[in-house]
């Protein structure tokens, strides 16, 4: 599905702000503790900023890199490791495990955007079979990804790929967009995260057009609990 406005802006906010700089905070679990700080920017980039980092202090992230192309990155032991899926054009970095595997999202030179994963030096291309687009916005610890995108009937959905499998995440109620009073009223995912029991949080999201412009508020958020967990709760 070709990338609209919105989509890029929303990757965009939720990943970097211009001309910023990423940091860690080093610290250990206690109060009154006082921190040491590195500063995380891939050499020559203009600009980065971190998302995701997991118990080894490994740390995923997104900028721009010197020529001006947005781009993933991997912060490990003093060492950048740059993330451009094949045939891609810009990337984001969105979630580290702690077996160093990344989930995130590319779009292609057609504004075309797909999940992927990131594992051992290799990319795993994610999308759910009929769906126009898709982005992996969080990986577990046993390789289980939790992501968003639009059907194939353009209705924005949640997913999770599990063991080669794919399932479809809809909250009740979720509805893509409606009118009231003549405003369009825009209902959209805005997050999803993935714990390592396989439970997913999702944001819903509401906008209302404006001038063209839709101003988000957000209105919910769900769990959506795998039913062999939901029966033990």
């Amino acid at each position: 599905m070709a990338a609209t406005n919105q989509d890029r802006e929303d990757n965009m906010k939720n990943i970097k702000c211009k001309l910023s700089l990423a940091i860690i905070v080093c610290a250990t679990m206690c109060l009154g503790c006082k921190y040491t700080y590195i500063e995380v920017l891939p050499p020559g980039w203009k600009d980065a900023s971190a998302a995701s980092i997991n118990d080894n202090g490994d740390v995923a992230g997104s900028g721009i890199d010197s020529t001006g192309i947005q781009k993933g990155f991997v912060y490990s032991g003093g060492n950048y490791t740059e993330l451009l899926p094949p045939g891609k054009v810009d990337s984001f970095a969105y979630s580290i495990n702690n077996n160093d595997d990344v989930a995130g999202g590319a779009f292609d030179g057609h504004g075309n955007q797909k999940g992927f994963v990131y594992s051992g030096g290799n990319y795993t291309e994610l999308l759910p079979p009929g769906w126009k687009g898709a982005s992996a916005t969080s990986i577990n610890d046993n390789g289980d990804v939790a992501g968003k995108g639009y059907d194939g009937a353009g209705i924005q959905k949640g997913f999770v790929y599990s063991g080669g499998n794919y399932t479809e995440l809809l909250p009740p109620g979720w509805s893509r967009s409606i009118k009231i009073s003549g405003l369009i009223i825009a209902a959209e995912l805005s997050t999803t995260s993935i714990n390592n029991k396989g439970t997913v949080v999702m944001t819903r999201r509401i906008g209302i057009l404006i001038r063209n412009i839709y101003v988000y508020n957000i209105v919910k958020s769900f769990i959506a609990t795998p039913l062999q967990l939901a029966s033990h709760l």
